[in-house]
């Protein structure tokens, strides 16, 4: 491009020594050439495209287009979903100075979230974030498992087994003295779930099977038949097939060995434990935490990516912190 530059410039120069008048700026010629000449020069050198430079991490920072108020609502969101309860001012301010100071960072939601979740600092109405969290995880499983009965209830119900008990024992019945026993002994259990929890005592698996063998699931869920159907419903969002049914059927109601779901069992105990243990289980409490968080069920796209690791650790705060950091949770 710049030889042909040269080329016509050298001819314009030397070819005529006529155009040494013509071409002077104020001839009427010398102005139609210059002007055809700086065409051309614009032509072949403005027309060329521009490289295009990509500079690695260079992306705007995002806390620049997200509002006061969407990062407020974000924080207010996250105290009532783990802890049940919107956020002071002075826990407003702490959290947003940290997100909005950190461009709202996956780090820094994170940062915010773990604290939430885990943080045993004292603080007056909560006793702590961790007591008041924990509270909020058994509320929430009271709520999928037991229909949100009260304590109070659980209580009620608990001093009539009593009362059941000191008859059994009285009359020498030993059968009934040790059932109901362990009656009283499930329901105590479900009332331990947040002290549990919160001392890191308690997974989410035997949360649910503490949730699923005492009287007021069985209350809800009377019958065998009640008792199967009700366990794959609130567990895996699905009714079992009719092979499953029997399978579950026979072991809860007849103790006959069979197999379910690819695992063993003979008896109520071993329904219970396949229902809570196995993949099944897992993409349930997949399932369940979208419908909490994001009011939705996830995609088989987001099934399959959070199974891969929640499967493996088995860390439900975690899985909760991974969806809950997300923009569309956020509304960012």
């Amino acid at each position: 491009m710049l030889s042909l530059l040269f080329v016509v410039l050298k001819f314009i120069i030397f070819s005529n020594m006529q155009l040494e008048t013509t071409f002077q700026p104020n001839h009427p010629i010398g102005r139609v050439l210059i002007y055809h000449f700086m065409l051309g020069f614009l032509v072949m050198f403005g027309c060329q495209e521009d490289e295009v430079v990509i500079i690695p991490d260079n992306e705007p920072p995002q806390g620049q287009y997200v509002s006061t108020v969407q990062i407020e609502n974000y924080i207010q969101r996250c105290f009532i979903d783990l802890l049940g309860r919107e956020a002071l001012d002075e826990e407003m301010e702490f959290y947003f100075i940290l997100l909005k100071t950190n461009e709202l960072s996956g780090e820094s939601r994170d940062a915010m979230l773990i604290d939430l979740q885990r943080d045993t600092t004292y603080r007056e109405g909560d006793s702590s974030y961790r007591h008041a969290y924990s509270q909020r995880i058994y509320s929430l499983g009271k709520g999928r498992m037991i229909e949100s009965v009260e304590n109070d209830y659980i209580y009620q119900e608990m001093g009539q087994l009593q009362n059941d008990l000191t008859g059994a024992i009285n009359n020498g019945d030993s059968s009934l003295t040790a059932f109901f026993r362990e009656r009283i002994q499930d329901a105590q259990a479900v009332l331990d779930i947040p002290r549990d929890y919160r001392l890191g005592l308690l997974t989410m698996d035997s949360m649910h099977v503490r949730l699923m063998d005492n009287l007021v699931y069985d209350q809800i869920n009377m019958g065998t038949f009640n008792f199967v159907i009700s366990a794959f419903d609130n567990l895996l969002y699905r009714y079992p097939t009719d092979a499953e049914y029997e399978a579950g059927y026979a072991m809860v109601e007849d103790n006959v060995s069979t197999t379910l779901m690819g695992q063993s069992g003979t008896n109520r105990g071993d329904f219970i434990r396949i229902m809570t243990e196995g993949q099944a289980f897992y993409q349930g409490m997949i399932m369940w935490t979208f419908k909490t968080l994001l009011l939705r069920d996830p995609t088989p796209n987001e099934l399959s990516f959070y199974i891969a690791s929640y499967y493996v650790d088995k860390d439900f705060e975690k899985l909760q912190r991974s969806i809950m950091s997300t923009d569309e949770y956020a509304n960012f």
